[in-house]
């Protein structure tokens, strides 16, 4: 017999981010569809209308369009005093180049929050923080926020008590949510929870102050994400947000050295308007960041959801802490409190995510990698900027970078894509003609800055290569070797020889004629010099065709076997049969005619009672309305809360499926076919009748 909530129950939750108000929101939406009572406390010790650290949550304060819709779809729509700034577009930077990659579609617009009343010393408060905004969504349901830090925790007869520093209480169900960087964990472990603590690692984040209007006009609704070769860095960011940038660096223990490179970095110094100390923000942090999730995440009447458990390595936590939430109050309301119950339906998504982060980690190994070559590295970046360019339609590298920068998609089905071997065949193209423009000289322009007259260059500094056709007038004298080189200047023919020396010619070339001399050197094949400044030697040459190589055996390999990105595009959706319901009494309303409403069951009108009152209710699916991916396979978990029966059809997938009061009916098909199919219950006619959108591939 499982441990079941009842009338009266009582719950704590240990935190009050969004991992925390999230499933508290959704314990007391459920119970009030199961007509069941809750008590529910929230602890938290902060306050997020505090700016600085007193009401900051420590995080770089971006939601997924995903997850924007999903909040939406909750009930839950982020209002603009929450929404710092829109974000429609990304700036990938690297060394001598940066590309702006718009969203895909006009639905994917991202949101940059404080998750607290904004950065210390702030004079004006003009935007309310995401996590205030959440607990007061659920204090509105009737949760109780408690103001205090959870001392200690015990048991009480079978049930986990909670000890403050002059009282205690006593639950039917704990949930953690305390984060990684609180003491959060030693309660659990108090409690007898057998598992491996997440490993985690260190970020740094900071708030520098420029200005709405300065922001607009240097960083406009762009996030800034940086591609550079730096030891232990895999992810950096400025965000734009209000007044201020959000400065996030992600990786291997973030320490003073690597901030240090990073900000010192000539690509991160030619983002900001004028040279000054951009490292010491008025606000900063290093918190602890979950890189792996904790082993088991539950026991008898305690459940652990958020970063505290598990969460999406490097992105998308806010959505893993909705996600987490969402299943862990589903499973409590509907199945019950009890370790099986747990194991049985949270469990698999949470082993979902965990087994998704594999993927993330993997991406990020082959993107240090590409950092550190650089044709591949130049190879992304003209990938990018040619579907930019190009029609809207056909760009995969663009969805694979934003994807991968926002967490809108898994690290699977982003892995996934870099294996389709048209992305493969693409990208290994645009690296050649990289590696080979690095050596040809044929983009030198390409690294001129906008709006000069040319590229700087200093006296020896290659800009010609041995066998290319010179352009230079014929008053060039040699410096050293035979007239042979002069005559070979003047005609146009390849160059021979070590150097030449040009008077006449401005250091800036097209510019004004100086006086200063400057030196031409002649570079061998094996030597020569990309866009970036780096010098190419035949070691990077085969590094960068054994890349090659590999990634398009790989992508071959793939495109042999059946499917590999069918197999993995699931989906489940989870559904209640309700009955809502209404009445009143004579005296306020006359009885309508119940010859008005259609026949079928859908409809049920009772008449008055010995008191005049009289009620009406309807049957129905929540959510009535499924929309899916043609070739997802598809998984319909439905509750039965109203109704002893529900015999129902979904054609032509489902010939029949039978949902019964307080039983979890799961209905299994392939979407195959795109189109619009009913979801029928035959018994509850004409109001019980859903809809299956199967969007065509």
């Amino acid at each position: 017999m499982g441990i079941r909530l009842h009338d009266g129950s009582r719950i704590g939750v240990v935190g009050g981010g969004p991992a925390g108000s999230l499933c508290a929101y959704f314990l007391l939406t459920f119970a009030r569809r199961m007509d069941l009572n809750l008590c529910l406390d929230i602890y938290e010790p902060r306050d997020f209308t505090q700016t600085g650290p007193d009401g900051c949550n420590m995080c770089g304060g971006i939601v997924s369009e995903s997850l924007v819709q999903a909040l939406a779809g909750e009930g839950i729509g982020l209002p603009p005093s929450v929404v710092q700034r829109g974000i429609d577009s990304y700036v990938l930077c690297t060394v001598g180049n940066r590309v702006r990659i718009d969203m895909p579609s006009k639905e994917k617009r991202i949101a940059a929050v404080h998750r607290g009343g904004g950065p210390r010393d702030l004079r004006e408060v003009k935007w309310g923080g995401l996590d205030g905004y959440l607990l007061t969504r659920a204090r509105e349901l009737g949760a109780v926020v408690v103001p205090a830090r959870v001392s200690d925790v015990g048991w009480d007869n079978g049930r986990p008590q909670v000890h403050l520093q002059n009282t205690s209480y006593t639950y039917d169900l704990l949930i953690g949510a305390s984060g990684v960087n609180s003491a959060g964990w030693q309660l659990y472990e108090k409690l007898g929870l057998r598992s491996r603590r997440p490993d985690t690692t260190r970020a740094y984040i900071t708030e520098l102050p420029m200005g709405e209007e300065s922001i607009t006009r240097h960083f406009g609704s762009s996030m800034h994400v940086f591609l550079l070769d730096i030891p232990r860095l895999d992810f950096a960011a400025i965000i734009p947000k209000g007044d201020f940038l959000t400065v996030c660096l992600l990786g291997q223990d973030i320490d003073r050295e690597l901030i240090s490179a990073f900000f010192n970095s000539p690509v991160v110094k030619n983002c900001f308007p004028a040279a000054g100390n951009q490292v010491q923000g008025i606000c900063r942090c290093a918190p602890r960041i979950n890189v792996r999730e904790a082993t088991v995440p539950y026991m008898d009447r305690v459940v652990l959801v958020g970063d505290c458990g598990v969460t999406r390595l490097y992105k998308d936590g806010i959505g893993a802490a909705y996600r987490t939430a969402k299943a862990a109050a589903r499973t409590a309301v509907f199945s019950g409190v009890s370790a099986h119950d747990f194991r049985r339906h949270y469990w698999p998504l949470y082993r979902s995510i965990a087994g998704d982060n594999r993927f993330g980690r993997l991406i990020f190994a082959i993107i240090h990698r590409i950092k550190a070559i650089e044709p591949l590295r130049r190879g992304v970046m003209r990938m990018a900027a040619l579907e930019q360019a190009g029609p809207a339609g056909d760009r995969p590298m663009s969805i694979v970078l934003w994807d991968l920068f926002t967490g809108s998609a898994p690290y699977r089905e982003v892995f996934f894509l870099t294996l389709a071997p048209r992305f493969v065949a693409r990208f290994l193209w645009q690296s050649a003609r990289a590696a080979g423009s690095a050596c040809a000289g044929e983009e030198r322009s390409r690294s001129m800055h906008e709006g000069a007259l040319g590229k700087e260059y200093t006296d020896a500094e290659a800009i010609c290569r041995q066998g290319e056709p010179g352009n230079v007038p014929p008053r060039a004298e040699p410096e050293r070797g035979t007239g042979s080189t002069q005559e070979a200047l003047s005609a146009g023919q390849p160059l021979s020889g070590s150097g030449v020396r040009v008077p006449g010619l401005s250091p800036r070339l097209g510019g004004p004629i100086a006086s200063t001399p400057l030196t031409l050197r002649f570079l061998p094949w094996k030597r020569c010099q990309t866009e970036g400044g780096d010098v190419m030697t035949r070691k990077t040459w085969r590094l960068t065709v054994l890349a090659a190589v590999l990634l398009g055996g790989v992508a071959f390999a793939v495109s042999l076997l059946p499917g590999p990105t069918a197999a993995q595009a699931t989906r489940t959706v989870y559904m209640a049969a309700v009955e809502p319901k209404g009445g009143t009494g004579v005296s306020q309303e006359a009885f309508p005619n119940p010859s008005l409403l259609p026949a079928g069951g859908g409809y049920v009108l009772k008449a008055p009672d010995n008191t005049g009152r009289w009620e009406v209710s309807t049957y129905q699916w929540q959510p009535s309305f499924i929309v899916v991916n043609q070739g997802e396979q598809v998984t319909l978990e439905i509750i039965g809360i109203n109704g002893a029966e529900h015999v129902s059809s979904l054609p032509p997938y489902v010939d029949k499926f039978t949902v019964k009061r307080g039983q979890l009916t799961k209905v299994t098909f392939t979407a195959s076919r795109a189109g619009i199919f009913p979801i029928v219950c035959v018994s509850h006619q004409p109001s019980m009748t859903g809809a299956l959108v199967v969007l065509p591939k």
